[in-house]
């Protein structure tokens, strides 16, 4: 059984060198759940979203957080080792639910998103009997009361058997304003460790981008200059060809940062 009780200080961003986005990022507005659970149901140090800001207690094991935002989306993320202190105290940047008790999130982002995929960060140390989730159940929404359209990730044995802490990457080819997601405990662990969720969307197109790397910049002007009067490879005003016209509207956003 963990004993020590916890600390506050100075919060440390923590980034794994594996966990760049494959899309755009898109954040929510807000995100509803149980709290997490704690030294009343047998843990060491309580695994609550201390950071939350909306309605509910945070400080009460399971109690309806919502309205809000909190460490599951503050950038944070833990170590392998779920006891390291990162500055704010041991094992503060997870959040915990005990046996038994399957937590369900409700994420907002406030108006109708096309998603490519849901990132949700985990333990799976088996340390302490802490591990990841065994299934992920997705449900999608427009106006956060009918929701359909359901996913379901199960973690085969490979994923199950990886120790690591780390992103759990899911598609997610909805269009949606909320996303629920049921969680359930991998067998055999008491805890099951959640640490940071992110989604991204599907690009939308960036004019003038036309090699699709986000930028505006010499090497569109090249492929631009060598479609110039001989094909459409460069035509962005759909005109069907690529002339001075096209060259203007490049100029006109050359060096300017996609959205």
């Amino acid at each position: 059984m963990l004993m020590n009780p916890r600390t506050a200080s100075v919060v440390v961003l923590v980034w794994l060198a594996s966990s760049a986005l494959a899309g755009t990022p898109v954040a929510p507005i807000t995100y509803e759940m149980p709290n997490g659970g704690g030294t009343a149901h047998g843990g060491g140090w309580n695994f609550w979203d201390e950071l939350y800001d909306g309605d509910g207690d945070n400080t009460v094991d399971g109690d309806l957080l919502s309205g809000g935002l909190g460490q599951l989306t503050d950038g944070v993320v833990g170590l392998d080792n779920w006891q390291t202190d990162l500055g704010n105290g041991i094992a503060y940047e997870w959040i915990g639910w005990w046996s038994g008790f399957n937590p369900t999130i409700t994420f907002d982002f406030g108006a109708v998103i096309d998603f490519e995929t849901i990132e949700i960060h985990v333990n799976n140390s088996a340390n302490g009997s802490v591990g990841m989730f065994w299934h992920a159940d997705l449900s999608f929404s427009s106006d956060g009361l009918d929701f359909g359209d359901d996913l379901l990730y199960t973690a085969d044995n490979d994923v199950l058997s990886d120790p690591s802490a780390r992103f759990i990457v899911i598609d997610i080819p909805r269009s949606a304003q909320y996303v629920r997601v049921a969680l359930d405990h991998r067998p055999g662990m008491y805890w099951l460790f959640l640490s940071e969720v992110r989604f991204t969307k599907v690009a939308e197109p960036c004019f003038g981008d036309l090699n699709g790397d986000g930028l505006r910049d010499q090497s569109d002007l090249g492929t631009l200059l060598a479609a110039y009067g001989l094909d459409a490879g460069g035509d962005l005003d759909g005109d069907g060809d690529t002339d001075q016209a096209d060259l203007g509207a490049l100029l006109a956003v050359y060096g300017v940062p996609c959205p």
